[in-house]
């Protein structure tokens, strides 16, 4: 059996091991830009991944500090699911991207989840090529998209909407 040694997930997992929740942390906060917070609705906002997979990488997040799937409220799970839904329309719109992984690391991080006890969804926009040699031969993720832009095309993209 092969193994997939991914370095700098190693360094972003102990790093994330705080008492400090990063999510709660970034609610708190008034600038919304420099948390990279896209849009807040009712029970949930919408991030741009600070440490994304691919160019375009958001979270759906409840404001509450919960780690249980189970425990999220129905008003919750009903926002969660429409904002992804409208984040993956947008993501193809803007990103132009052709496929997209959506999903959720549940437990305590043997799901592969870097913070398991504030819940949240990612969606990752995929595009045809994006799986290359750069990661496993030197450690290196070639994203071609500056964070900032993508996140002004995002906000701009959801607006006013509530």
């Amino acid at each position: 059996m092969g193994f997939l040694y991914l370095p700098w997930r190693k360094r972003y997992k102990r790093s994330s091991v705080t008492d400090v929740c990063p999510f709660c942390h970034a609610f708190a906060a008034s600038d919304d830009r420099a948390n990279l917070i896209v849009k807040r609705f009712c029970t949930c906002a919408l991030f741009l991944c600070l440490h994304p997979y691919n160019a375009g990488h958001l979270l759906v997040i409840p404001y509450r500090h919960i780690g249980v799937f189970a425990e999220l409220t129905e008003e919750e799970r009903y926002e969660m699911m429409d904002i992804m839904n409208k984040a993956i329309k947008v993501l193809f719109e803007i990103m132009g991207c052709q496929g997209m992984n959506a999903g959720i690391n549940l437990g305590d991080g043997t799901a592969g989840g870097s913070i398991p006890q504030h819940i949240h969804f990612h969606l990752v926009p995929r595009f045809k090529g994006d799986t290359n040699f750069l990661p496993i031969l030197t450690g290196t993720r070639l994203i071609t998209s500056d964070l900032m832009e993508i996140y002004d095309k995002l906000v701009g993209a959801f607006g006013d909407e509530r």
